[in-house]
């Protein structure tokens, strides 16, 4: 029962302590909490008061009821120290000779029961007199509203607050649109233009049996390359004697048949069929002397391969005493240093941005300084592997030390005038899909600027509409500004 009226009590106290209603004079929080481990201190006490006299009162009312024939009980061991008795007979429980009253069941409960009400007594009137005490309202001082300025991405009326802590980390610059940003870039190397390269081969089957040039040697139209020994060489000069000796033979024919008509004694269709032999000889003649042309410079039964263009030599394939044929690796590579083009390659979505004539930068890494010069050709076969075009680029003027082979990085200038250029890392990315930049109101303000993006140029973006030139805007660092941004652009 102890037990029981405890814990109703703790329950009152902790609703009536945990009810923070300050306009109609309850307490205030501070003092509910404290309300509420005064109640835990209850339930602590309460539970001890059940599981203590409760058991013990229990084992002390079993003994009792148990009282049998041998006419004692045992008290000591069943009830608490504080009811001990030494051992009662029977006899004495019928009388009071001795002036002493027993201990019955009933003196027994109503002891320890006494002992429990007590002790509830005094934890109610702790509970309710902390409670009276803290009765009265509590005033709360008035606080001065200021503009958040301490947690990152903090805003008021759209307007978002720095701290000053996090504004060195914060880079802003005035937006314009700068040339310079506004490029295409794209990784180039130097080639031969279209003819200045030959790839000298071999004419006719045969063998290498003498190299007239050196690799980086320079060379004219029809010099000396290589020297082959070939018996079909010897093959086609034959033929080609044959066919003039038959040439010879079919002229003399045809003049005696005429002669013999002139005189009468001639037949008609011997001049005529005459006649159609010197054609076909003339015809076997002139095929004979185009297969010997084709071997360019060529005695009996050797050639010698020559030049077709002018330039350098570059690579030289072939070796002494290597056989060689028609359609097999080249003898000689020659190149004209002076016909040079750089090739870039250009992505297929900034085609659209380049035209004929648009200066391009030329960067270097062995030179110190850029080379300008400008579009020459737009390819318009695009590689699937790689998804670029070739853009062929004339250089203006000299440029020394610009050899074939060599890599570089494009600029090329675009007509782009529209907007402004601004880093990418300005450019945040918010709900997936909206682009926004922040503008500096004054020193740590921002606004948010949700702006209309244009074609990238490598680290730098054009912006459409949404800012105006000159306007000042955090180009990075701007997720200090704004947390909630999920990513950037």
């Amino acid at each position: 029962m102890a037990g029981g009226v405890t814990f109703l009590a703790g329950s009152f106290a902790l609703i009536y302590g945990l009810s923070d209603l300050p306009d109609r004079g309850r307490p205030s929080k501070v003092t509910g909490y404290t309300l509420a481990g005064i109640t835990g201190g209850l339930w602590l006490v309460g539970g001890i008061l059940w599981g203590v006299y409760g058991k013990r009162l229990d084992k002390l009312e079993t003994a009792v009821l148990g009282f049998g024939g041998r006419g004692r009980v045992r008290l000591q061991t069943a009830a608490p120290s504080c009811c001990r008795a030494a051992p009662v007979s029977a006899s004495a429980w019928r009388s009071s000779e001795s002036g002493v009253r027993p201990m019955t069941r009933q003196r027994i409960t109503r002891a320890l029961r006494c002992r429990a009400l007590r002790c509830l007594a005094l934890s109610m009137g702790l509970a309710l007199g902390t409670g009276c005490k803290s009765s009265q309202p509590v005033e709360v001082a008035s606080v001065t509203q200021q503009p958040p300025t301490g947690p990152l991405g903090s805003s008021e009326d759209g307007l978002h607050f720095l701290p000053a802590a996090s504004r060195p980390y914060v880079e802003i610059q005035p937006v314009a649109m700068e040339p310079e940003h506004a490029a295409i870039k794209a990784p180039a190397r130097v080639a031969f233009r279209d003819g200045a390269l030959s790839r000298v081969g071999a004419p006719i089957p045969g063998r290498v049996v003498k190299l007239h040039v050196e690799v980086g040697e320079k060379v004219k139209v029809g010099d000396p390359l290589v020297t082959i020994a070939s018996p079909e060489a010897s093959s086609f000069h034959m033929e080609l004697a044959r066919a003039r000796i038959e040439v010879e033979t079919a002229k003399d024919q045809l003049e005696r048949q005429n002669q013999m008509a002139k005189q009468g004694v001639g037949r008609e269709y011997e001049r005529v069929a005459a006649q159609h032999r010197l054609a076909e000889t003339q015809a076997s003649l002139q095929h004979a002397q185009k297969a010997v042309s084709l071997l360019g410079k060529s005695s009996g039964g050797t050639v010698v391969v020559e030049a077709a263009i002018e330039g350098m030599v570059l690579r030289r394939f072939a070796t002494v005493g290597a056989q060689v044929e028609p359609g097999g690796d080249p003898l000689i590579e020659i190149g004209n240093p002076n016909a040079l083009w750089v090739v870039a390659e250009v992505f297929q979505d900034d085609l659209a941005l380049v035209h004929d004539s648009s200066k391009v930068t030329l960067e270097f890494a062995a030179l110190p300084e850029p080379v300008e010069g400008h579009v020459e050709g737009i390819g318009v076969l695009i590689d699937t592997g790689l998804r670029r075009a070739p853009v062929y680029v004339a250089i203006d003027g000299e440029a020394p030390g610009v050899t074939p082979g060599m890599f570089a990085r494009a600029k090329i200038q675009t007509p782009s005038t529209t907007g402004v250029t601004v880093p990418r890392t300005a450019v945040l990315i918010k709900e997936g899909k909206i682009s926004v930049v922040y503008v500096e109101e004054r020193e740590g303000v921002f606004s948010r600027r949700e702006v209309a993006t244009g074609h990238t140029f490598g680290e730098y973006v054009q912006i459409l509409s949404g800012v105006k030139p000159g306007e000042r805007i955090a180009v990075s660092g701007a997720l200090l500004i704004d947390g909630t941004a999920q990513r950037i652009l």
